[in-house]
């Protein structure tokens, strides 16, 4: 099999000619490619664009509902401030594309911390504690991005029970997530390529004690308003201001925390790298339906044909 490749500033890309069995095909390689492998060596934008966005989706749902009056101006519960359209969209949209970026965080992470593991298993102290405090992690975190999600789809006042169910998630595995996760990076600053662990698992630490104090004073805050409301022992303009401004701003400080958690994992991902995707493009079939050529096109632009039964390229 023959590959020629050249560039082609028309289709801002590569054009492949391959040739197999004197039949000639042409294959279009995107520029895309050549990005995806830049993004793969520069994974510690990710939290950094992760609470940017998240932040700003947050404030932006927030200013329309306000410039449409649609909630008052001072510290509103984040669930109020999507309740209307337009802000109702922009919320869903916006919390919806956040809550996969944090997934993508946890889920980087836990990739991270497995290599790590097995890579330094001689270094890392019960390494049965750390795989089974690393698999914690992935699912609490995964589930508090599902709990943003479901959030950001069932609006109170209208869907009470999925919104209450996603702030259960959101909050509760968050909070365990941060705990879970920054036992883990105490436990790995042993190894040797991690030595500054030590200070990113004492960060990790204060970050989940100010997000637990943050969440319980907002779950017993609400709780107090909630209960006097309904006893009708005031509003929240008279009475009950005090636990329904306490209920509010550490709901907004909660979520702001819990996001930014995700700040300490910059270090760790400045150090790592993903390798891929590699694609693979098929080139026609025999009568037997048995594949007669391959391109692999690797994540830096590069083209290869495929290996071959001993494993080598040809």
């Amino acid at each position: 099999m023959e590959l020629t490749a050249t560039d082609s500033p028309v289709s801002n890309g590569r054009t492949i000619q391959v040739q197999t069995n004197g039949d000639v095909g042409i294959v279009q390689v995107s520029r895309t490619n050549r990005c995806i492998g830049w993004i793969n060596h520069h994974l510690h934008y990710l939290p950094v664009v992760t609470v940017v966005f998240f932040i700003f989706s947050l404030f932006l749902s927030y200013g329309v509902a306000v410039s449409y009056k649609h909630v008052e101006p001072n510290f509103p519960y984040i669930s109020y401030t999507a309740i209307h359209p337009p802000e109702r969209g922009l919320f869903s949209q916006f919390i919806n594309m956040a809550s996969v970026m944090m997934a993508l965080n946890v889920f980087i992470k836990f990739l991270i911390s497995l290599d790590v593991i097995r890579r330094r298993a001689e270094s890392v102290e019960n390494r049965s504690v750390a795989d089974k405090l690393n698999i914690g992690t992935l699912i609490c975190g995964l589930l508090s991005a599902f709990g943003l999600s479901m959030v950001a789809n069932f609006q109170t006042v209208v869907m009470r029970p999925g919104h209450y169910i996603g702030a259960g998630l959101a909050f509760l595995c968050g909070t365990i997530y941060c705990w879970l996760q920054s036992v883990l990076s105490w436990k790995l600053k042993q190894v040797e390529e991690c030595q500054y662990n030590r200070k990113i698992s004492l960060i990790q630490f204060l970050m989940s004690v100010i997000l637990t104090s943050f969440f319980i004073t907002f779950s017993v805050t609400k709780a107090v308003y909630k209960i006097s409301k309904e006893k009708e022992l005031g509003t929240k303009w008279d009475t009950l201001r005090v636990p329904y401004l306490f209920s509010t701003v550490t709901e907004w400080l909660t979520v702001i925390t819990l996001i930014c958690f995700t700040l300490t994992f910059y270090p760790d991902f400045k150090r790592f790298s993903f390798q891929g995707p590699t694609v693979l493009v098929k080139q026609g079939n025999n009568e037997n339906g048995n594949l007669e050529s391959q391109v692999f096109i690797q994540n830096n632009g590069d083209v290869n044909s495929p290996p071959t039964e001993n494993g080598d390229v040809m």
